[in-house]
């Protein structure tokens, strides 16, 4: 049964300002905090429901999820470039009907709507591990926790944005634990082309989302996730 408690929430509006839980999440002992996205719809209402769908979907894949497949990238003065992509993610849907949700508060920033959400029975908000934005530029060492970012370009719909670096940050934890790498050169003259094909498949469990962050100047968004050490 899925336990839904929200709409007398206050919802708060801004144009472009994320809220503080959704920068800097906050982290639990047992209890799963999530965030739903979803398009700004004329009926508030159906937003709700559809962030709160999404919400749960991101419960059972922090829950469990197996990462299967492979990607070939080369190298750039920005990072990776992608020449192609066959990761895919294999979740339980069934245990979406074990899902027990509650909404914490609500927030519209431009077109889209905003829920934070957790499986927990209290209703309160926990303190963030992560205080500040310096992860952006090197991912800490923080004790007890195994940490991977992920990245992703903005998309026309932001909520696009922040699922893709999600799911970036999950397939780089996967590989962080558990990936093998193959180097392809082509040898030429003057030069070397250098491309890479990483393959992963492995499960990871206990996945908490810590923080996002968002450079509008530049055009990208960031994540940063982990599980705890055994």
């Amino acid at each position: 049964m899925f336990l839904l408690l929200s709409f007398s929430l206050s919802v708060s509006y801004n144009s472009f300002e994320y809220p503080e839980w959704f920068l800097r999440m906050p982290v639990g002992r047992s209890e799963l905090f999530v965030v739903g996205y979803a398009p700004l719809y004329y009926n508030l209402s159906s937003s709700i429901e559809e962030a709160a769908e999404v919400a749960r979907y991101k419960i059972i894949i922090a829950w469990r999820d197996s990462i299967v497949g492979k990607r070939t990238y080369s190298l750039s003065p920005y990072g990776k470039f992608y020449h192609s992509d066959s990761i895919f993610e294999i979740v339980d849907t069934n245990a979406i009907k074990d899902v027990k949700l509650s909404i914490i508060d609500t927030a519209i920033v431009k077109n889209m709507v905003l829920i934070l959400a957790t499986t927990g029975k209290e209703l309160g908000i926990s303190s963030p591990i992560i205080s500040d934005t310096a992860w952006v530029r090197k991912t800490p060492k923080i004790p007890g926790w195994v940490l991977e970012t992920g990245f992703a370009p903005f998309y026309e719909y932001e909520q696009s944005s922040w699922l893709n670096a999600e799911k970036d940050a999950r397939v780089s934890l996967g590989m962080l634990i558990n990936y093998h790498l193959e180097d392809l050169k082509k040898y030429r003259e003057t030069s070397i082309d250098g491309a890479s094909i990483e393959s992963v498949n492995c499960v990871i469990s206990g996945v908490y989302t810590l923080a996002r962050y968002i450079n509008r100047k530049e055009g990208y968004c960031k994540v940063i996730i982990g599980i705890r050490k055994k």
